[in-house]
């Protein structure tokens, strides 16, 4: 990230932390509700947190898989026990028993932060990790990217999290940065004959290159649907 980017980030994730009576008051009465954000890498944090970084956030991996694992779309039952003011910066809640975990993404809930071969199968498959160990496969199929930001992104399989029991359409995770442009040596433009997407508006124009078989998978624009709400970070020309 270059100085004017990190600098932007820093003030947005800033302006998101509300007064510490809020998180004192919310921590006591019951049910406890503690509140975090997850950055563009992936990393967690608690929202009150300042400066935050690598330092400062969440790095226990049995915490995290918990996190993720119990990770769901924020509902009625949830947001009635926050002021009405704020209930729109919370769209996602991670259950511990009674305890609510409120989560403000910058952008998608999940962020993949890595992608490895699967050494337990005989077939050559990669592996998207997210959270402490969570990990889910990928599939060049299941690609898409934002045609606002550039951002490339995996949809999620339902296994790993709450996110399908508590919604039924389809979602997407964000591939940090660093992924993703791993991956960019992979992704050609495709011609009108192998792009396949179901229309001219949803084609990016780009194919992912599966280096086993030289396979081209067209990689749709992610849809308006499946995009960050209002609550996530406003996109700067020159973000990653």
């Amino acid at each position: 990230a270059t100085t004017t980017e990190a600098d932007y980030i820093d003030t947005w994730q800033a302006s998101t932390v509300k007064p510490n009576s809020f998180y004192e008051e919310h921590a006591v009465d019951k049910p406890k509700k503690y509140f975090y954000s997850i950055d563009l890498q992936g990393r967690v944090f608690l929202e009150e947190t300042i400066p935050k970084n690598i330092a400062t956030s969440i790095k226990d991996n049995a915490f995290l898989d918990f996190f993720f694992r119990h990770l769901g779309e924020s509902r009625h039952d949830d947001l009635k026990f926050l002021p009405p003011s704020v209930r729109q910066d919370y769209p996602y809640v991670s259950l511990c028993g009674t305890e609510r975990n409120f989560v403000r993404p910058a952008d998608a809930v999940i962020v993949f932060h890595s992608i490895t071969k699967n050494k337990n199968e005989t077939k050559n498959q990669c592996m998207l990790g997210y959270g402490g160990t969570l990990t889910q496969e990928f599939h060049p199929s299941q690609l898409a990217i934002s045609s606002h930001t550039g951002r490339l992104y995996h949809e999620l399989n339902g296994n790993g999290t709450r996110l399908h029991k508590t919604s039924s359409s389809k979602k997407y995770g964000l591939i940090k940065s660093s992924i993703s442009v791993a991956l960019s040596n992979q992704i050609v433009e495709c011609s009108s004959d192998e792009d396949h997407t179901s229309d001219s508006t949803s084609s990016s124009g780009l194919c992912f290159c599966n280096g086993d078989d030289s396979s081209l998978y067209p990689i749709p624009h992610l849809s308006q649907e499946h995009a960050p709400g209002d609550w996530s970070m406003p996109y700067a020309e020159g973000q990653s």
